[in-house]
C-alpha cells in the first residue's frame, strides 16, 4: 500500500492502492556512483522492451490482416517500426554511452 501526504484540504481517505508512478520533485535518493550502471542498464532493458513489443504489434498485425482488416493492421505495423526505431536509437546511444566519459 502506497500512502502519501497532501497539501491541500480534501474531505476523502486515501486507502486505495496507488498502481500508477509518482513524481515527488526535490526527493533525490541514489547514489552517483550507481548513476552509470544504473542508466545503462536502463538503456538495454528500455532497447530490449521495444524490439520485444515492436514483434508483438507485428504479430498482431498479421492476425488484423488475415481478419479482413488491413487499415488497422497498417497502422499496427507503422507503431512497430516505430518501436523498432526507438530501440535501434537506445542501441545507438549505449554505444555511445560507453565511449564518453
Amino acid at each position: 500500500m502506497h500512502t502519501h501526504e497532501h497539501s491541500r484540504e480534501h474531505s476523502h481517505p486515501h486507502t486505495h492502492e496507488h498502481t500508477h508512478e509518482h513524481s515527488h520533485e526535490g526527493e533525490h535518493s541514489h547514489t552517483h556512483g550507481d548513476d552509470q550502471s544504473e542508466v545503462m542498464a536502463l538503456l538495454k532493458y528500455m532497447a530490449s522492451h521495444n524490439y520485444s513489443h515492436a514483434a508483438e504489434l507485428k504479430e498482431m498485425a498479421e492476425r488484423l490482416r488475415s481478419d479482413g482488416r488491413k487499415s488497422s493492421a497498417d497502422r499496427v505495423i507503422q507503431a512497430a517500426e516505430y518501436l523498432t526505431d526507438a530501440g535501434a536509437e537506445l542501441d545507438e546511444a549505449i554505444k555511445l554511452f560507453g565511449g564518453e566519459e
